[in-house]
């Protein structure tokens, strides 16, 4: 019974209440300019009516749609923050699904160029010009085109057009498919 109190008291005291697992968005996203500027801020740790550069981010919620953001920073030393609350009013108001695009710095949204084993730091000192190239780079703002998924397009059609030529497809199902491609 000693030995248990032992175990059980050394337990709690290398026991870290910080370490939780991070309820992150995953899919494709890409930043409104709402959102995007709301980023900008929570990197920075200013706000207008506040102090510059004063406040360390804790985390940053974001909508699936891109246009519902919020954040949070860490108060005083510490950094104990949890974002459950937070994606709860997302999904709440928005009626979408909502997750952590950000932890701290670091970008947790997982959209198949940013994933768990290569994920984006940013840091304090890089402009705004320097955090919008990152996020085009890693697909989360503006408009990025793959050339994987064009020739990959290509791909498809032209085996869909050897399966009509074939005779496997008849034309309606030519046409019925290559629409659903092409949208």
């Amino acid at each position: 019974m000693k030995k248990l109190l032992t175990f059980l008291f050394i337990g709690f005291l290398f026991f870290n209440p910080s370490s939780y697992a991070v309820i992150k968005g995953v899919g494709d996203v890409k930043l409104s300019e709402r959102s995007l500027e709301n980023f900008l801020y929570y990197l920075r740790g200013d706000w207008p009516s506040r102090k510059k550069g004063k406040y360390t981010p804790a985390f940053f919620i974001l909508s699936s749609d891109g246009n519902w953001s919020t954040f949070q920073w860490c108060g005083h030393n510490e950094c104990w923050s949890n974002e459950k609350p937070a994606i709860t009013r997302c999904e709440s108001e928005t009626r979408l699904k909502c997750g952590a695009f950000a932890v701290r710095r670091t970008i947790y949204w997982d959209n198949g160029i940013n994933t768990s084993k290569n994920k984006a730091r940013f840091k304090l000192k890089w402009s705004n010009e320097k955090v919008k190239s990152e996020l085009i780079k890693i697909g989360f703002y503006g408009e990025v085109k793959k050339q994987s998924d064009n020739s990959d397009l290509s791909e498809k059609l032209e085996s869909l057009t050897k399966l009509y030529e074939d005779g496997v497809l008849t034309e309606e199902q030519y046409n019925n498919a290559k629409k659903k491609l092409l949208d």
